[in-house]
């Protein structure tokens, strides 16, 4: 299971999706092993929401792994988590997610592969303090 919040800034009304009992609900709809996964925006404009929401998704979830990528579009550095009860992406080695491509019939990417999948999660020294 994966349930993938594309959701809009932790503002306004949107403030209830941010929410610990939020992310505990989400928890209760996946099937074990399952994970959610959502922005956590950017660590320069808004670190406080960065933090914030890291810290609520620790609340509910046994894993919580934090990654971070250029965003062409915003043309900023965006972060996203992904959270789970048992499923770590960062213990996942190159050689199986290469094979999990391949017999998934995967191969038109633009961006991911084996070796960017940790590289993602492989934090720099000004974001650590952030995840913690």
């Amino acid at each position: 299971d994966l349930i993938y919040l594309d959701l809009t800034d932790p503002t306004g009304a949107a403030t209830a999706l941010y929410a610990p009992e939020f992310f505990a609900n989400c928890r209760t709809k996946l099937a074990d092993g399952g994970a959610l996964v959502l922005h956590l925006g950017s660590p320069f404009s808004h670190p406080d929401r960065v933090v914030s929401t890291i810290q609520k998704l620790k609340s509910q979830f046994s894993v919580v792994t934090p990654y971070f990528v250029h965003v062409p579009t915003y043309g900023a550095t965006w972060g996203f988590a992904v959270a789970s009860d048992v499923l770590d992406i960062g213990r996942v080695d190159t050689a199986t997610l290469g094979a999990r491509l391949a017999s998934r019939g995967v191969a038109e990417r633009k961006f991911y592969n084996p070796q960017i999948h940790h590289a993602v999660i492989a934090l720099p020294e000004y974001i650590k303090p952030l995840v913690r």
